[in-house]
């Protein structure tokens, strides 16, 4: 094979493993585990990049940064559940509504977890900075106790 044909070895080789299972699996369903395994990689970047940046600029190892995270997803989820029951603006057949209701549920969830997180660096992380052994030790137990 010319080198001309080998720039375009790995390419195909990765179209070909994602479209082999076409073969034995209806489309749909393939459509469906495919975007479900693009949300799942996003929310791990998600988690992982906030990880990395915490770790990268204040030099504290904080795993319970996924608990915080899972705590906004609850959090505005009930908020937007409880929103919703309340004005009873949500519905299919309105987006514009959802939206709105999508964008308070944000806005609230955000704020809680952003004052959660202040409380967990002040009361929890704050007399540990410096000794990593102690901040894995003591945000895994902050994290025990969030979940």
């Amino acid at each position: 094979m010319n080198p001309a044909g080998r720039k375009w070895l790995p390419t195909l080789i990765v179209l070909a493993i994602f479209l082999f299972p076409i073969l034995f699996i209806h489309p749909k369903t393939y459509i469906t585990l495919t975007i479900s395994g693009l949300a799942m990689g996003m929310l791990l970047f998600l988690v992982s990049s906030g990880f990395s940046l915490i770790f990268g600029f204040l030099s504290v190892l904080n795993l319970a940064h996924g608990a915080l995270f899972t705590w906004g997803a609850y959090i505005g989820f009930t908020s937007f559940t409880l929103i919703n029951k309340w004005t009873g603006w949500g519905g299919p057949d309105s987006v514009f509504s959802n939206i709105v209701i999508f964008l308070l549920a944000l806005i609230i969830a955000g704020l809680l977890v952003s004052l959660l997180g202040i409380i967990t660096e002040r009361l929890v992380i704050r007399p540990v900075y410096g000794s990593h052994l102690f901040q894995i030790f003591i945000t895994v137990g902050a994290m025990i106790v969030m979940e």
